[in-house]
Parts: structure tokens; C-alpha cells; sequence
């Protein structure tokens, strides 16, 4: 469940990148809880550029949170984002599964040059638990002196995170990913190790 302490840390997550992002000094990272206990992993956001990267981190993610046993993780980065314009909306109800597949697709580029959506970049914030998945997006654009125009910010929550989020970006749930064997053959199962 998605508590009062996580929109919390999520609120504070958004405004921090807002700020960062007008001081141009923008680094996206994970937060992640155990037992009430929050603690920041930073990495380089160029790895969100490219499909095989960011599988990588979030497969990486996705294996931390099963062997140490996250409660939660806040992910906070920014993205392309695409905004469905009226032409949009028609298709949407003329032709929706067509747009189902439109909408998976990198980047939007079919759908932008059909005229449904337009791109734009936003800061987002997805707060995941086992059961529940809220997303915070704060759209925005660059003004041509170098500033940053902050669009209207919405938010979507569910609690089927399996039907939410495609497999890539899922922190909790899906398939044990089979290098976590190996780790547990070679260091053996966190839980069965005692600390000294």
C-alpha cells in the first residue's frame, strides 16, 4: 500500500526536481524503503537513454528489492512524455487497439507525425509497492533563453501494478529473474547469513 510517508517523500522528490532541473544540475535516482528506512541510489541517468540500460537497471533494482526486501521504491527521472491532442482522442475511441500499439511505441514518432499527440519532456515520479503503483508527471518545456516553463501536473494511480506498468520498468512482482540463482549459489541467500 502506497502510505502518507511515501506521497510525503514523493512530494519533496518532485519539488527537489523541479529545482534541479531550472539549475540544470537534474540527476534521476531510485529511493528505496525497507522497514521505514529510506536510502538513495544515484545513478547516471544516460542509462535511461537506451532500452538495454535501463532493463539493466531495473533488472539490478528488481533483484535489490527481492534480496534484501524493499517495502517500496520512488523512482524519480524525466522522459518523453505524449500528450493526446483532439485528433487523438478520436482515434483513440475509433481505433483502439491500433492506438494500444502506437502508444508502447519509442519515442511517439508514428503518433506525432499522425497529428495525435505531441511530445514533450517531463519529470516524472512512480512510486511503487507489491500492490500499488502511483505515478506523478510534472510536464514542462525549455524556453528558448535556457528557462523552464512547467506545465499542468497530473497524477494516475492503480493497484494491479502487473496491468500498469509494462515488464521493463516493474520494480515488484513478475518472473524471479534467473541471474538472482546464481548470486544465491555463489554468496548464498541473504536471509540464511548471519551478521557478525
Amino acid at each position: 500500500m502506497i502510505t502518507e510517508d511515501l506521497m510525503q517523500k514523493a512530494e519533496i522528490a518532485i519539488a527537489e526536481a523541479r529545482r534541479e532541473l531550472e539549475q540544470h544540475r537534474f540527476q534521476p535516482y531510485f529511493l528505496a524503503r525497507r522497514d521505514g528506512e529510506y536510502k538513495l541510489l544515484p545513478f547516471d541517468g544516460a542509462m535511461l537513454d537506451r532500452k538495454e540500460t535501463k532493463r539493466a537497471v531495473f533488472r539490478a533494482i528488481r533483484m535489490l528489492a527481492r534480496r534484501i526486501k524493499l517495502d517500496a521504491v520512488i523512482f524519480v527521472t524525466d522522459m518523453w512524455m505524449a500528450q493526446v491532442t483532439e485528433a487523438g482522442l478520436k482515434f483513440v475511441h475509433d481505433h483502439p487497439e491500433e492506438w494500444g500499439r502506437l502508444a508502447r511505441e519509442s519515442r511517439f514518432v508514428t503518433a506525432v507525425k499522425r497529428g495525435l499527440v505531441t511530445r514533450t519532456e517531463a519529470l516524472h515520479v512512480s512510486v511503487q509497492t507489491p500492490d500499488e503503483v502511483r505515478w506523478i508527471n510534472q510536464p514542462y518545456d525549455r524556453d528558448p533563453g535556457g528557462g523552464i516553463v512547467f506545465g499542468k501536473r497530473w497524477s494516475v494511480s492503480s493497484l494491479d501494478p502487473d496491468a500498469f506498468i509494462d515488464g521493463d520498468s516493474l520494480v515488484f512482482g513478475g518472473e524471479a529473474d534467473p541471474l538472482e540463482g546464481v548470486l544465491d549459489e555463489f554468496f548464498g541467500r541473504p536471509d540464511a547469513r548471519k551478521s557478525n
